[in-house]
């Protein structure tokens, strides 16, 4: 299974702002707040803290939701052109 993703590094909040949609009403679902990252987690109805060097994965319904590096690195692995690139963005699949 492929899913996409985005690494938050801290200097890109516009980056993870583009790959994340909103939240219904039109307000952004990813939010730098006293300089913490959230995500807005739909299935659950709340923000979820994003820490520097954690990944926002789109899930198959559509839902963001953070993972961690060690989480990340354990369940997928890059494909396409992510792989031959040090690029934050990508496709991820399970091995």
């Amino acid at each position: 299974m492929e899913i996409e993703a985005i690494r938050w590094t801290g200097d890109n909040a516009d980056q993870v702002r583009a790959f994340v949609s909103t939240k219904s009403g039109g307000e952004p679902a990813f939010a730098v707040r006293r300089q913490v990252a959230q995500v807005w987690a739909r299935e659950e109805g709340c923000w979820v803290d994003c820490p520097v060097g954690h990944w926002v994965a789109r899930g198959v319904l559509g839902e963001y939701y953070p993972v961690s590096p060690a989480a990340m690195e354990a369940s997928y692995e890059m494909v396409g052109a992510a792989q031959e690139a040090e690029d934050p963005e990508g496709r991820l699949q399970r091995p």
